[in-house]
């Protein structure tokens, strides 16, 4: 598989995994189907549409490749047929938005880079690109974002993508290992701040 295949493969696993998480969050609101697809389609898309705004790439790639909404309707009728086994799972919810935070953030920052953005922007775009479907989720279903919270979501993101982006300049190994090893590194710093219940430090209210 050639890298651009890599990463257009890679990318449509993180929507498929980003749409899940915003179906189960649906059911979990008790939406109608319409409600659950709607935040399905925003979770797994959102950021990505951010992300090419602020970058000037028009069209997103969302409106040129029927793939994309696709792979958003393969993880809404998941969920739809499946939920009752999700919810046997530990934590399938966290678990799935973790994985596509991973994902979304170094397709962000990787696609900054072939635009010629500096190292600075790449890194920014990664974390718009990986925590703004999830904002959009959230708000939406009428919870305080993630991302707002003292949980260890924003700073993992942060730090998977300025990982792919100083590997990317060193280029010292593959671009696919880069982004695999960065991706894992975003996943797995979330899941034990979950698990370990770590977090920012929160200033007292009165």
């Amino acid at each position: 598989m050639d890298l651009d295949r890599f990463f257009y493969v890679f990318d449509l696993i993180g929507t498929l995994v980003f749409a899940t998480s915003g179906a189960l969050t649906a059911v979990k609101k008790k939406l109608d189907l319409y409600g659950l697809f709607v935040l399905a389609l925003v979770t797994a898309l959102g950021g990505g549409l951010i992300r090419d705004a602020l970058l000037g790439r028009t069209p997103p790639m969302v409106f040129t490749d029927i793939l994309y909404v696709s792979a958003t309707l393969l993880g809404s009728l998941l969920v739809v047929l499946f939920h009752q086994s999700f919810r046997h799972l530990i934590t399938p919810l966290r678990v799935m938005d973790a994985v596509g935070l991973g994902i979304f953030t170094v397709i962000g920052a990787k696609i900054s880079l072939s635009m010629d953005a500096s190292w600075f922007a790449a890194i920014m775009m990664g974390i718009v690109s990986g925590t703004g479907g999830g904002m959009i989720r959230d708000v939406l279903s009428g919870e305080v974002p993630l991302v707002l919270q003292r949980e260890i979501y924003a700073v993992a993101s942060l730090l998977g993508a300025a990982l792919y982006v100083a590997l990317a300049y060193l280029a010292i190994i593959p671009d696919s290992v880069s982004a695999l090893v960065s991706a894992s590194v975003i996943a797995i710093v979330r899941m034990v701040a979950v698990l370990k219940n770590w977090h920012l430090p929160k200033i007292p209210g009165n």
